[in-house]
């Protein structure tokens, strides 16, 4: 495995164990920093695979930062902190992180954490991608309908044979259905 880990820890955190630990696991790299210094322009820097962080408490301005570093970067997120509220958990989760861990972490658990949180990160992305494909599917059918009410309009036709014109335009134009109904949508906005 040739994957680089980001850790974040308060500032006197003892950083050495669970160095140590991602070592075992064959992390090629791991970057350790404390929770005060920018973890976003850590993260673009390094690029990691995981990031981890180990804190007492987590604040507000490092889940802020967590959210922002998501957002621009998708990777997994653990968390091991020793103490949490019940209104945290909301907060923690909201920010991206894939696994919130209280009471710290233990040495023989990390691996099996790692995993859970990398397994339920790659299903987050893969729910997040089906629902970003299944919204453009929406808006090209959404889209599609439209220019068909203005082909049915303009040809007096009914609704197969205006989707039929507009397949047609598409494949002597080597265009999408969805392009040409949208060329078709800003003519007539044009023209009115």
């Amino acid at each position: 495995m040739t994957e680089k880990a980001l850790l974040i820890q308060d500032k006197d955190a003892e950083s050495k164990d669970l160095t140590d630990v991602l070592a075992s696991m064959d992390y090629s790299s791991v970057r350790v920093i404390k929770k005060s210094q920018d973890i976003v322009r850590h993260a673009n820097d390094f690029e990691p695979d995981i990031v981890i962080i180990d804190v007492y408490r987590p604040a507000e301005n490092l889940l802020s930062m967590v959210a922002e570093l998501v957002a621009l970067q998708p990777v997994p997120v653990v968390m091991f902190v020793n103490e949490s509220s019940d209104n945290m958990v909301s907060d923690v989760i909201k920010s991206g992180v894939s696994a919130y861990i209280v009471d710290g972490y233990q040495r023989n658990r990390v691996r099996s954490i790692i995993n859970v949180a990398r397994a339920r990160f790659l299903e987050k992305q893969d729910l997040l991608k089906e629902l970003n494909e299944t919204r453009t599917a929406l808006d090209s059918r959404k889209i599609i309908d439209r220019a068909k009410g203005i082909v049915m309009k303009q040809k007096n036709c009914n609704e197969e044979k205006a989707y039929q014109l507009i397949r047609k335009m598409a494949m002597d134009k080597n265009s999408r259905i969805v392009d040409i109904a949208k060329q078709l949508i800003e003519l007539v906005d044009l023209m009115q």
